[in-house]
C-alpha cells in the first residue's frame, strides 16, 4: 500500500510541471495582449499593466533598451520553461 501511495505522489509532482506548462499560452499571444500599443514591443508600463512584477522587465530585456521584443519573451519564456519555473 505505502508503495503505491508513494509511486502516485512521484508521478503527480512528475505531472505537474508539466500541466503547468501545457496551460502556458504561446509567447506570440501573450505578447500581442501585452503590447498595448501594438508598437511591436513592451515598455515597463504595458509590462506592469499586464500584472508582471517590474523588478522582473530588466531579466527580460536582455539588450537593456528598455523595451522587450517578442524574441526577448521568446527566450525568457524557454529559459524559464527550461528551468521548471513556471510564472
Amino acid at each position: 500500500m505505502r508503495r503505491a501511495f508513494v509511486f502516485v505522489a512521484v508521478l503527480v509532482g512528475l505531472a505537474a510541471p508539466l500541466a503547468v506548462q501545457a496551460r502556458i499560452p504561446p509567447a506570440e499571444t501573450i505578447f500581442k495582449a501585452w503590447d498595448k500599443n501594438a508598437d511591436g514591443s513592451l515598455t515597463l508600463e504595458e509590462w506592469t499593466a499586464a500584472g508582471r512584477k517590474a523588478d522582473k522587465f530588466a531579466l527580460v530585456d536582455t539588450n537593456g533598451d528598455g523595451k522587450v521584443t517578442l524574441e526577448e519573451l521568446k527566450a525568457a519564456m524557454a529559459k524559464m520553461k527550461a528551468s521548471g519555473a513556471a510564472q
